[in-house]
């Protein structure tokens, strides 16, 4: 069978069923099958490694460049918490405003997890229907070696995947640069005198830029005061870090927060304790969500470009069906410091000229 295209007939063989038996397990109906018999049709597939007939990818092509057929589905990693947090929120409402300005259709968001249901994933990656995939947050989806083979399988059945917000291999993606947000944070508050400066997140590439931010003015690395979090950054973990940090033997004169969402846990923790920001504590985070402006002292961050993000991935995808031999790329769309009140500096929006 190495010599010949695997179809629906193969399978239905290995499996000693008709092939209208294997159509009802890949397409879950219309007519059901019992739980024994669809395990013996997904084991066929597996065995052979069947997968649907490559014209029908090239035909969905034709349709997208035709105008006749405009649909791409986006896959999350992670899970619900995603959803409920403003900075992936702000790359959907992107992804969404990029289909409705380019005319196509967002056909589905789902989770990577849901994929490992074998039915889930045929019924999502049938190349008649979909000619691309935008996928956002993939490494946090990908665990175990399970989760790699099934990305491996994902991106065999669709040629078309664009990432956004994280890159993943060699695959095109619409990110920005993690590292030079924070070390845009720091930076600035050094500039603002500060040098005892504490950093609460993740222990991503933020935390290089922290670094960086010390070692390009020479001044040594209190590590005592970068507190990492486990799994997301959140309140809880900024309240819980604030907590940490300012109670110390030698308390940062300035905090650099992973996130808004992190910044907003500080500022609790500083209210509940009467500790003023920015004049006990000078605060800059990374993110710029929607209500950054309209909290108490308003905070200073740096922007990132999600709903952009969310737009170009979108136009990617369009781009590279339409040419589907271009090379891949990554781009990297620019963050922004943007000045407020939480950090002690004059309230106003700059673009320092050195960062450019």
């Amino acid at each position: 069978m190495n010599d010949k295209r695997i179809t629906q007939k193969d399978v239905a063989e290995l499996a000693g069923v008709s092939t209208s038996i294997v159509s009802y397990v890949i397409n879950n109906g219309p007519r059901s099958v019992s739980e024994e018999t669809k395990q013996r049709v997904w084991q066929a597939i597996e065995t052979l490694n069947y997968r649907p007939d490559k014209y029908a990818q090239k035909l969905m092509r034709e349709k997208w460049q035709s105008g006749q057929l405009h649909q791409f589905g986006a896959i999350i990693g992670g899970g619900v918490e995603h959803l409920q947090r403003p900075f992936y929120g702000a790359i959907l409402a992107g992804i969404y405003q990029g289909a409705r300005n380019t005319g196509e259709k967002l056909r589905f968001v789902q989770f990577f997890d849901d994929l490992h249901d074998p039915i889930t994933f045929n019924q999502l990656t049938d190349q008649s229907e979909i000619s691309g995939l935008i996928l956002m947050a993939i490494d946090q989806a990908i665990k175990t070696k399970a989760d790699e083979t099934l990305l491996n399988k994902l991106l065999d059945r669709i040629d078309n995947v664009v990432c956004v917000e994280q890159k993943w291999g060699n695959l095109p993606a619409v990110v920005f640069d993690l590292q030079e947000a924070a070390y845009k944070a720091v930076s600035h508050l050094i500039g603002l005198g500060h040098q005892h400066i504490g950093y609460i997140g993740l222990n991503d590439r933020r935390v290089f830029g922290y670094q960086q931010a010390f070692f390009s003015q020479h001044i040594p690395i209190n590590r005592e005061l970068i507190y990492t979090l486990d799994l997301i950054n959140d309140a809880v973990g900024g309240y819980d870090g604030a907590s940490e940090l300012l109670n110390c033997g030698h308390p940062p004169t300035a905090l650099c927060a992973a996130s808004d969402e992190v910044a907003i846990g500080i500022l609790r923790y500083a209210h509940e304790n009467n500790l003023s920001i920015p004049h006990d504590i000078a605060l800059v985070s990374i993110d710029n969500v929607e209500l950054s402006p309209y909290l108490t002292p308003a905070l200073t961050t740096i922007d990132i470009p999600k709903h952009q993000m969310g737009e170009h991935a979108v136009r990617m995808l369009q781009e590279r069906a339409q040419h589907p031999k271009s090379p891949a790329v990554a781009a990297v769309l620019p963050t922004e410091l943007i000045i407020r009140e939480s950090c002690g500096a004059k309230i106003k929006q700059i673009s320092s000229p050195l960062f450019h």
